[in-house]
């Protein structure tokens, strides 16, 4: 019986789950300025690939078996290092392994990357190329558990070539 219940309760999950990105994909909003936020696009991250030096970074990256996660400080800032991959999950976020070795991963909202580009990160057209990550501290309603957090959301991405 408890068996049954528990896969109920994760089937209930699941649902809620699928309810939410559908929600998040129809009609994502946000409280603030967006006349000034363009979307990233597959054109602008080709337009502003910047010049690296001859080492790269991913040549300087430590990767361990089990890195640690970033700490992050302050309401916004800077990371670089390699892009690991985009997911669509419970939410859509992107994974980045900075240059010192740790992991961070940044949520997306919709209106910050345009579906093409977000369908090339998906299918690995970008896994492993350096990037940089521009992030500010948000709170965001978390439907599953309607709770609001303080999550670290991308802002900017930029690949560098």
């Amino acid at each position: 019986m408890i068996q049954v219940t528990n896969v109920k309760i994760l089937d209930m999950i699941k649902k809620i789950e699928t309810l939410f990105i559908l929600f998040m994909i129809s009609s994502c909003s946000y409280e603030g300025n967006l006349t000034k936020q363009e979307p990233i696009t597959v054109d602008t991250v080709n337009n502003s690939l910047i010049k690296e030096p001859e080492a790269t970074i991913k040549e300087s990256i430590p990767i361990p078996e089990e890195p640690e996660m970033v700490k992050f400080e302050g309401d916004s800032g800077v990371l670089r290092g390699l892009f690991l991959g985009a997911e669509f999950g419970d939410y859509a976020h992107v994974s980045v392994l900075d240059t010192l070795g740790r992991f961070a991963s940044f949520y997306v909202l919709s209106y910050h990357i345009d579906d093409d580009l977000w369908d090339a990160m998906m299918e690995g057209k970008y896994k492993d190329k350096q990037v940089e990550v521009s992030w500010k501290r948000e709170n965001i309603f978390i439907e599953p558990i309607q709770v609001y957090n303080n999550e670290e959301v991308l802002t900017n991405l930029k690949f560098i070539e």
